[in-house]
């Protein structure tokens, strides 16, 4: 409810405000259009200074987009390369498992591996990227789950204290890409 009537309010302000907009315009019109009348040649005198600071305005806007998308674009970029790493290191301390382990959970790295390249190759494709991110989810689960079965059957745990930490910041990094609602 109070959402609702929160949400009314919102819209009678906007509704004023664009109201008042339009008639102001009207207004400005007029004024514009009765000086014009009674001095062609000096209503438009000032013109171009009003004009330039326009313009310089919109360059500033402008300006402030393209930084902000460069920064949004630095940023996921730099968090592709962290979680390209992340995926490294823990497909790298798979070497610390016992032989007989490594094979699966190498399988299983390599299928994760083709799902995330396939979400980051399918950004613009929603029903693709959806797949390719719940594929990814669902290997997660699975490595994770491999993983703590095999540390937790070996006699010597100095394999997990490397292993398990790895793994868990290579599932945290598609936490950080999606956010906490894991909405990708």
């Amino acid at each position: 409810m109070v959402v609702v009537l929160g949400t009314l309010v919102f819209c009678g302000i906007a509704g004023l405000l664009f109201l008042a907009c339009i008639g102001l315009e009207l207004a400005g019109r007029a004024v514009g259009a009765r000086r014009l009348a009674r001095d062609p040649t000096g209503a438009l005198e000032g013109n171009a200074v009003v004009e330039g600071s326009l313009l310089a305005l919109l360059g500033l806007l402008i300006a402030f987009t393209f930084s902000n998308a460069q920064t949004r674009y630095d940023a996921r970029r730099q968090m592709i390369v962290e979680e390209a790493n992340a995926i490294g290191t823990a497909y790298r301390r798979l070497d610390l498992l016992p032989l007989e382990s490594q094979g699966m959970l190498r399988d299983d790295f390599r299928r994760y591996l083709e799902a995330r390249i396939s979400f980051y190759q399918h950004l613009v494709r929603g029903d693709e990227r959806r797949r390719a991110h719940a594929r990814a989810d669902g290997l997660q689960d699975q490595i994770w789950r491999d993983v703590i079965d095999t540390t937790r059957d070996g006699p010597d745990n100095r394999a997990a204290l490397l292993l398990v930490p790895a793994v868990n910041q290579m599932i945290d990094m598609t936490t950080s890409r999606c956010g906490p609602t894991r909405r990708c």
